[in-house]
């Protein structure tokens, strides 16, 4: 596996923090979703 640079790796933290953040947010408009 290639070595990450720091910039693709703040990349993927960043994508990841932003797609919790998006799914936190739906669960909370709609709770009903995930039970």
């Amino acid at each position: 596996m290639a070595a990450l640079t720091h910039e693709q790796v703040g990349r993927a933290s960043g994508a990841l923090f932003a797609f919790q953040s998006l799914l936190e947010g739906l669960v909370e408009a709609e709770p009903d979703v995930l039970t």
